[in-house]
């Protein structure tokens, strides 16, 4: 079931935190680098795992001390001139999670931002949105998109 809450998606009661990063190992704006910060050890994975072969469409699972992270390589590159969210990398991202999640307990929260892949990452929000709201559908945990309160 999905869900949309107003919050701050790493201080949710969420048990699952995904977010969209790019296949350069670099963390260094938006979500990512808040996740950076609060997570540091989740760099050098990022970075190592970026370097182990083409990695667009994969996600790498982290385990914190509070919750998992799921960093989803839908996007090859970074910057702000031009869509860099790969509408088909992220619905196979969405594929895998999902697979993973039929193992997982049905209990677990899972959570994504508001307009995830969107911001820096330049997608389309209503084709974003779809997909998610198909990937929630398709899952036995309930799913939340988390707005961040100005």
């Amino acid at each position: 079931m999905l869900h949309y809450t107003d919050g701050d998606l790493l201080y949710c009661p969420l048990d699952v935190i995904v977010h969209q990063t790019n296949c350069q190992g670099v963390m260094g704006a938006g979500l990512a680098k808040q996740i950076a910060r609060q997570y540091p050890n989740i760099v050098e994975l990022d970075r190592e795992y970026c370097k182990s072969g083409d990695v667009l469409g994969t996600n790498l699972y982290v385990t914190t001390y509070d919750k998992y992270i799921v960093n989803m390589y839908a996007q090859r590159y970074y910057g702000t001139k031009r869509r860099h969210t790969d509408y088909n990398a992220f619905r196979m991202c969405l594929s895998r999670l999902a697979h993973k999640l039929q193992i997982s307990s049905p209990d677990l929260r899972v959570g994504f931002p508001y307009g995830i892949g969107c911001g820096l990452a330049g997608g389309d929000w209503i084709v974003i949105e779809k997909m998610i709201k198909d990937f929630a559908e398709n899952v036995m945990q309930d799913v939340y998109i988390v707005k961040r309160e100005e």
